[in-house]
C-alpha cells in the first residue's frame, strides 16, 4: 500500500507526520504502483486508498461539491488552513472515491500557487489513464480541474488580501493618505438619480455667468440636491461652458426653467416648501442661526453676480439668509455662496 506522509488522507493518527513536496508525494506513488505489475493489483491499491479515506462529513456532501464531468458522484470540499488548501472528498464508487484518494494525497496541506502550478506527472507514469475507461479518464481529468480551479481562485483570493494588507499598511504609515478616485464610494448617474435626495431646491435668479451655473450645479451634485431651477437669463444644459465647471453635474441634478423667480418661487410655495432669498437686507437671519421651519422642503433663491436677488423676488420669499462677512468686500461668488449654503442645509438634513 502507500505509505502516507501527510495527515490530509486516510486514518493517519497512528502515522509519523512528514512533510513532502508535491513531487515527492508524486515520486512515492509512483514507487508503490511500479512494485505491482498486475493492474488488478493497481485497482486493488485504488479501492484500499478510498477505504481509507477519512469520511466527508455530510454538510459537505451537497450540490455545490459536486465535481462535473464524473460518471459517479464525486464530492470535493476544499477548505484554506494557514496558508495551505486542505482537501477532503468522498464518492459512491469505489475506484472512483480511490481516484480522488490519490489526487488528494498529492496536492492536499499545500499553498494554492503549488497546486495550480503542479505538474502532476505520476498519472502518465504509472499508466492511470492508459487503464481507466473513457469515462473514468474524464473523470479524473475533471477532478484535477476542479482542484486547480479551487488552487486559483485561493490564490486570486491571497493576493487580494496581499494588496488589503499593504493598503493597510500604508495607511499606517500616511494616516492621512489621499484617497483614490475609485476608493470615494462614487455614485453613478442612475444611482445618483434613484437615490433619496436632500429636499433642498438651489433657485438661480438671473445668473450670467454659465461657469457659476456649472459651479452652482457641481456643489449641488456633491450634496444631491433635489433640483435646481434656473431663470430669467441663467443659461440652461447643455452647454459647454456650463459642462466645463459641472463635471457632469448637470446630468445628474434635476432642473427646470422659468422665465421670472417670482414664478418659480410661487411653484415652491404652493407644494409647501419654505423659501429663503439670500441676500443682505435688514432683518435677515445669519446662515449659522438658521432654524428650518416644519415644511415640505426648502428652497434658497441667489441672484445675479451684480445685482443680487432681485427685490420684488426677495419680496416673494419667506425670509432671508445672510452670510457674515468681515472683510473690505461684503460680496461673495454666487458659486462661492451657493457652496457655503448648501453645505449649512446638508449639515442639518443629512448628517
Amino acid at each position: 500500500m502507500l505509505s502516507y506522509k501527510k495527515t490530509s488522507l486516510g486514518n493517519t493518527k497512528n502515522k509519523k507526520i512528514i512533510i513532502m513536496t508535491i513531487n515527492e508525494q508524486q515520486d512515492e506513488v509512483i514507487e508503490e504502483f511500479e512494485g505491482f505489475t498486475d493492474w488488478m493489483d493497481k485497482y486493488q491499491m485504488l479501492i484500499d486508498l478510498g477505504n481509507d479515506l477519512e469520511p466527508l462529513d455530510a454538510k459537505y456532501k451537497t450540490e455545490q461539491n459536486l465535481i462535473d464531468g464524473c460518471q459517479s458522484r464525486v464530492w470535493l470540499q476544499a477548505d484554506y488552513t494557514n496558508g495551505n488548501i486542505v482537501f477532503t472528498a468522498d464518492s459512491d464508487a469505489l475506484i472512483t472515491k480511490g481516484i480522488i484518494a490519490l489526487l488528494i494525497q498529492v496536492l492536499s496541506g499545500h499553498t494554492p500557487k503549488e497546486i495550480a502550478e503542479a505538474d502532476l506527472y505520476f498519472i502518465d507514469r504509472i499508466g492511470l489513464k492508459d487503464h481507466l475507461s473513457p469515462t473514468r479518464s474524464n473523470g479524473l481529468l475533471s477532478m484535477v480541474k476542479q482542484i486547480r480551479m479551487y488552487a486559483l481562485a485561493f490564490e486570486a483570493k491571497e493576493e487580494e488580501g496581499k494588496a488589503e494588507g499593504t493598503k493597510a499598511e500604508e495607511a499606517k504609515a500616511h494616516p492621512m493618505c489621499k484617497l483614490r478616485t475609485i476608493e470615494m464610494q462614487r455614485l453613478s448617474v442612475e444611482q445618483f438619480h434613484e437615490a433619496e435626495k436632500m429636499p433642498l431646491v438651489v433657485v438661480l435668479d438671473d445668473v450670467r455667468s454659465l461657469y457659476n451655473v456649472g459651479s452652482v450645479f457641481r456643489s449641488c451634485d456633491a450634496f444631491r440636491v433635489e433640483a435646481v431651477y434656473l431663470c430669467g437669463i441663467t443659461a440652461t444644459p447643455p452647454h459647454p461652458e456650463i459642462h466645463k465647471t459641472a463635471l457632469g453635474g448637470e446630468d445628474s441634478v434635476s432642473w427646470r426653467y422659468f422665465k421670472d423667480a417670482t414664478e418659480a418661487v410661487a411653484e415652491l410655495q404652493g407644494r409647501g416648501y419654505h423659501v429663503w432669498a439670500t441676500e443682505q437686507v435688514e432683518g435677515s437671519t445669519k446662515l449659522q442661526n438658521l432654524e428650518l421651519p416644519e415644511a415640505n422642503g426648502y428652497a434658497v433663491v441667489l441672484g445675479n453676480e451684480v445685482k443680487g436677488v432681485q427685490q420684488v423676488v426677495v419680496d416673494h420669499c419667506d425670509g432671508c439668509l445672510e452670510i457674515p462677512q468681515f472683510g473690505t468686500k461684503h460680496s461673495l461668488n454666487v458659486s462661492v455662496t451657493a457652496g457655503i449654503v448648501v453645505w449649512e442645509f446638508a449639515r442639518r438634513l443629512l448628517m
